[in-house]
């Protein structure tokens, strides 16, 4: 559910690229090893996931020039430390004492804060990130910034800030940015027991994009929490067919609930989890490290 969004500050002009990151544990930007990804869009990529991660690298466009600023070479020293939260954090840090109104450098650390599972710091850094957008872009914050601010705030339990912050982040002229903030919403809706908003916007959602395998496994959960059994098993069965049967290989029902768990609202983890074990009852594991059972 992450939209990690790193940049390198450049004077010059600038191109992005797409990478990937690992936290401890767990990958943030799922790769599919068993396709071809030359025949996989990058928006398709993208939107098979919610976790993670896109990393939106900004790279000034003569990355291979003998010279670049020391605000430069920290980000990269920073972006090429990011299988090592804790070094990561520190790099990011010494960056912000280079530069610290600079809103890039406190939105990537806040990102690692996230990653980290350090939700209060994640909050603060990216709420700075965001202040510091909103003085200094004529069209406000970054919807990345916004995207993941609003796990931070889900993941402290302020669910009303988290929708209202996904909402902000939809508003994006950036389609994958607008489907992840989408799917997030719907994730957050059924969190908080606002099932039929959430099945909408999943619905909605995938109309826009009929092969956004995430949100069609969320979606097969939300509707048997809900008692509509015969229309989740509809959206399973969709799901398993989708692109050819790589939705089957990338969701079956051995490792659905094993790839969603770390990324998904708890109540949405147990829901899939009560829907593929047939049963009215789920569990999932908490942002707080809990295990917590849910009836539907």
């Amino acid at each position: 559910r992450l939209a990690s969004h790193f940049s390198v500050p450049s004077s010059s002009s600038s191109f992005r690229r797409f990478l990937t990151v690992q936290s401890k544990g767990s990958i943030y930007a799922d790769r599919f090893p068993s396709f071809d990804e030359t025949t996989f869009s990058k928006r398709r990529i993208l939107s098979a996931m919610l976790s993670g991660a896109a990393l939106l690298v900004k790279v000034p466009s003569n990355a291979h020039a003998a010279k670049s600023t020391p605000l430069q070479e920290k980000f990269m020293q920073a972006l090429s430390a990011s299988d090592d939260l804790e070094r990561a954090v520190q790099l990011w840090g010494e960056a912000l004492d280079l530069a610290p109104d600079n809103s890039a450098a406190w939105s990537n650390r806040g990102t690692v804060f996230l990653q980290a599972g350090r939700w209060r710091e994640a909050r603060d850094d990216l709420a700075k990130a965001r202040a510091l957008d909103e003085a200094q872009r004529p069209e406000g914050a970054d919807p990345l910034v916004l995207n993941n601010l609003a796990n931070a705030e889900g993941a402290l339990g302020n669910w009303d800030a988290a929708i209202a912050l996904f909402r902000e982040a939809a508003a994006s002229d950036s389609r994958d940015v607008q489907e992840i903030a989408l799917a997030n919403l719907a994730l957050a809706l059924f969190q908080v027991g606002r099932e039929d908003s959430a099945i909408r916007e999943a619905r909605q959602l995938l109309r826009r994009d009929s092969e956004f395998l995430d949100m069609r496994a969320g979606l097969a959960g939300f509707l048997w929490a809900s008692g509509e059994e015969e229309a989740a098993e509809a959206e399973w069965d969709a799901l398993q067919r989708s692109q050819g049967g790589l939705g089957g290989e990338i969701y079956s029902r051995a490792t659905a609930v094993s790839r969603v768990q770390a990324r998904w609202p708890p109540r949405c983890t147990a829901a899939l989890q009560a829907f593929l074990s047939l049963k009215r009852e789920g569990y999932a594991r908490d942002y707080d490290g809990q295990t917590h059972y849910y009836e539907f």
